[in-house]
């Protein structure tokens, strides 16, 4: 059974890495087409983000939060 959730076995998940730089605009748009509720989780590292985006002199803070969706 440990075989199935093996990357030697099957190779590395095709995961999906987004990449931006300093000044890209970003938008992440999130849905979860399903029949029921499912915990799913969307989360974002190596990013500040302004605590107000569109104030330039409000503080940057990092993701500390984890949103279920």
């Amino acid at each position: 059974m440990w075989k199935v959730f093996s990357s030697r076995v099957h190779g590395d998940p095709v995961t999906p890495v987004w990449k931006a730089y300093p000044g890209d605009r970003v938008i992440f748009r999130t849905m979860m087409p399903a029949d029921k509720p499912r915990n799913v989780s969307l989360a974002i590292h190596g990013h500040l983000w302004r605590e107000q985006p569109k104030d330039a002199f409000s503080r940057e803070m990092c993701f500390k939060e984890v949103y279920q969706v």
